[in-house]
């Protein structure tokens, strides 16, 4: 959970929508040019000197991803680069809405769609694809690949994941949709750790910690170092947001401890976990099983409020205010990755820099750490609309976006003005673009203007991807030695004690863990719910959410144990053996399907 909310509520957010199309009926879309098997564009033997008119194509960033900020051909870097690379000019009819689902169902409902449409994962992508077909809204995209074939001497899976699109995400063996973000990257931070204040952590020894147990001692030794901040505010060991609801308001009981040690929840609730080492579901339903990933979460929650160390205030407090109290130095340890910057930041702010987080690595005979989402199929992916007036344009499109160069200049910038090579053929970032970076939190118009990131889901590798072409990762700022100019003095002390010579702390993790990669491909290809086993599950997630705090907040052993065996009882009205028998089920099916998949991704895509 790199992302804030949004990435933990997808469980999360590899299944977010964005949309995109080609304008209707622009002069501009009449062309005289062709594609070539790598999507460049080329003149035609009948066309002029002349070059022809660029194609504009319109793109309508539903449901984020693509990260605009006004409608209109666009003319950043990045927009200008592939204008001048394929002969395709970007432009922006609408803007995203805070509701990207309604978004693209009013869109779909009423056929107003450029030629683009990106549908995202899963099971409402395959219900919004099989509509679209079936009312004619998108094309079928067999007879154009084969006139226009892509250039896969770098992306080997590009094949497969157009075959498990027709199979996944087609009503009639035909592909609609070319999927982008495939393979397999691990992020820089884990996305779900035990962070831990370092520099207490430094002070006590660095005592090793091999289980929870061990880890609520160390946090109540480092409590008594420091019990108030420095401006009188009182200092807890942990704290939550547990007033936002089920699923998000309870991610720190069913989430954050489980995915640390390798344990994924497949729909973002407590009832099924899959083991990120093995590849196998759960064997026992985790709401029964008192030895499950999901009691984990639970016991080690209670333990922290019998001890005192859980702020009172968790159950009432908004995520928003749980973050005002991180970043003021009010906690010693959360699990959410995508805050760590900003715990760095203020420090740093505060002049106290010598403070500071880092995740521990995953315990000894771990099942693995989450390090990256990755979905390796890609998902539904990109269709062309009916009302495309040069569809050979927009696959040009996605075919540019799919290879390794497109994906490092969507990802990476422009070279030249992001990023140059050196004598040697070493990438690295431009001091210009080093200082916008730098820059972007109070000078976002500068830095927009070189277009990085800015179309990102377009990209036909993951955001943490890495190039087969030259081995470095498509955004250059994820590359070691530019991390390493950042790197606290926590995190190199942390390097250094555990005799990380890459100077990468990602390899304090990927060394020990023995895997980092959570998949999201299994419950993407789910079948969609019966109507009985959705609303049981449904009822059982909301029963979950309103009782599983007795237990955290029991006072003592006995009260606890009274507290959880009610919760079981209690779980068995809500069918929880037959909604976790369905997911069992699913898995299964769906570990054959993406299993082997996997293990080609795994060899086109090696981890760094």
């Amino acid at each position: 959970m790199r992302k804030k909310a949004s990435k933990a509520l997808a469980i999360l957010v590899a299944a977010s929508l964005v949309i995109a199309g080609c304008s209707k009926g622009d002069d501009e879309n009449k062309s005289s040019s062709t594609t070539t098997p790598s999507g460049t564009a080329t003149e035609s033997a009948s066309a002029s000197a002349t070059p022809a008119e660029p194609v504009v194509i319109s793109v309508a960033p539903v449901g984020g991803g693509i990260a605009v900020k006004s409608t209109g051909i666009q003319t950043d870097d990045v927009s200008k680069e592939i204008e001048k690379r394929i002969g395709v000019q970007i432009k922006i009819n609408r803007l995203p809405q805070s509701d990207g689902k309604t978004q693209l169902a009013t869109m779909l409902a009423s056929n107003d769609l450029d030629d683009l449409i990106n549908f995202g994962n899963g099971v409402e992508a395959q219900k919004n694809i099989e509509a679209a077909v079936k009312a004619g809204l998108i094309i079928p995209l067999d007879d154009l690949l084969k006139a226009n074939p892509p250039d896969t001497t770098y992306d080997k899976t590009f094949y497969e994941r157009m075959d498990f699109n027709r199979k996944h995400y087609s009503p009639d063996g035909k592909l609609y949709t070319i999927s982008q973000a495939g393979g397999p990257a691990p992020d820089i931070l884990p996305s779900e750790g035990f962070n831990i204040r370092w520099d207490l952590y430094k002070k006590l020894g660095y005592p090793e910690i091999t289980n929870d147990d061990e880890l609520l001692n160390l946090l109540a030794e480092m409590w008594k170092l420091e019990p108030k901040t420095k401006d009188g505010k009182k200092v807890y060991p942990l704290g939550a947001w547990f007033s936002e609801g089920a699923g998000w308001g309870d991610v720190t009981v069913h989430t954050l401890n489980q995915m640390f040690k390798g344990y994924a929840p497949l729909n973002n609730n407590p009832i099924s976990y899959y083991d990120l080492g093995t590849r196998n579901l759960y064997a026992n339903n985790p709401i029964t099983d008192t030895n499950s990933p999901y009691y984990d979460g639970v016991k080690f929650l209670y333990k922290a409020q019998k001890m005192g160390m859980l702020d009172p205030e968790s159950l009432t407090q908004k995520y928003d205010k749980w973050q005002e109290k991180l970043y003021n130095g009010q906690y010693l340890m959360f699990g959410t990755g995508w805050n760590l910057p900003g715990t760095k930041n203020s420090f740093t702010n505060a002049g106290t820099p010598e403070k500071g987080f880092v995740s521990l690595p995953p315990y000894p005979n771990n099942n693995g750490m989450v390090m990256d989402w990755v979905a390796l199929t890609g998902g539904g992916g990109w269709a062309i609309s009916k009302n495309c007036k040069n569809p050979e344009k927009a696959l040009a499109l996605l075919q540019f976006a799919s290879s390794p160069d497109g994906a490092r200049l969507l990802l990476g910038g422009v070279e030249g003005k992001t990023w140059t090579k050196d004598a040697n053929g070493k990438l690295q970032l431009t001091p210009e673009f080093l200082k916008l970076n730098a820059e972007k939190e109070t000078s976002m118009a500068a830095y927009d203007q070189t277009g990085v990131q800015k179309y990102r889901n377009m990209a036909g590798y993951g955001f943490n991807g890495i190039s087969p072409k030259d081995n470095a990762h498509m955004d250059l700022t994820k590359e070691p030695d530019y991390l390493a100019q950042n790197y606290s003095e926590m995190e190199k002390d942390a390097i250094a004690h555990y005799g990380i010579t890459s100077n990468h702390l990602v390899d304090i993790y990927t060394s020990r863990a023995k895997t980092v990669l959570y998949l999201l491909d299994y419950s993407n290809v789910f079948d969609p719910m019966p109507d009985d086993i959705k609303t049981a599950d449904g009822n059982l997630i909301s029963y979950v959410y309103k009782n599983e705090f007795d237990m955290i907040y029991a006072k003592n052993d006995a009260e606890f144990e009274k507290a959880q065996k009610k919760f079981i009882d209690g779980a068995a009205k809500y069918d929880s053996d037959k909604v976790y028998n369905w997911y069992k089920e699913q898995f299964a099916k769906a570990k054959f399907e993406i299993d082997p998949f996997y293990e080609v991704a795994l060899k086109d895509y090696p981890l760094k």
